[in-house]
């Protein structure tokens, strides 16, 4: 990170112009991504919002409203293990379900998401962990054999859940309503995805959860939904 006032002119003109959203990008009409979560999960109820297919191809369906309860369950998971709003978890995962369920919840709370690609070789994934300052990380067991040296060497990593018996045994006890006397604001960061460069370090682009609210209406909006 770099302090504001070590920035030069030119660059500070740079930073503002990224950060301007372009007139045809319509603003979200929700103040976050919790509350988009939540209306939709009240408006659409028992419909299905999530299919999720497995290696062996067994088929599972989230309806709108079990969905939600899996996120606000999720989301009191991670406050048991001391993230609030502001903070940083990290995902060690291929796609599955459990990982969607995990970015939503860190949204809802107003957490931010680092995605780790397994693809990246041990030094960048280290450096992705230390660089981000995540402060929980959810490692799938597929990976924890390779995984656990590295996160052993972060120590800004304070907590590792494991998936998926250890997540769906803590979600199964866990309470199904959140609240939070916290406001989750559109500034507030949502994801810092890293590029893979070919020399170097990775580079982490923050995505604020304005930017993911906007791009998912301007898609929406783009396919006539």
């Amino acid at each position: 990170m770099v302090a504001s006032d070590m920035l030069s002119e030119s660059a500070r003109l740079k930073i503002a112009r990224a950060r301007k959203v372009p007139q045809n990008i319509s603003e979200p009409d929700f103040e976050n991504i919790g509350e988009l979560l939540f209306r939709q999960a009240r408006c659409y109820d028992t419909k299905p919002y999530l299919v999720y297919y497995d290696v062996a191809g067994t088929r599972t369906e989230f309806a709108f409203k079990d969905f939600f309860t899996l996120v606000s369950q999720c989301a009191n998971v991670m406050r048991e293990h001391g993230i609030r709003r502001g903070d940083r978890i990290a995902t060690i995962s291929h796609n599955h379900s459990d990982t969607v369920i995990q970015y939503f919840a860190a949204w809802l709370m107003g957490a931010c998401v680092v995605p780790v690609s397994l693809s990246e070789d041990d030094h960048r994934i280290q450096f992705i962990l230390q660089n981000s300052l995540a402060k929980l990380a959810f490692l799938r067991n597929d990976y924890a054999d390779r995984i656990r040296p590295i996160l052993r060497s972060v120590p800004t990593v304070e907590r590792v859940i494991h998936c998926s018996e250890e997540f769906e045994e803590s979600l199964s006890i866990a309470s199904p309503l959140y609240s939070s006397a916290e406001a989750v604001r559109l500034e507030d960061e949502a994801l810092i995805v890293y590029t893979s460069g070919t020399t170097g370090n990775p580079k982490g682009v923050v995505l604020t959860q304005h930017n993911v609210l906007a791009v998912a209406k301007g898609i929406t909006e783009w396919q006539g939904m």
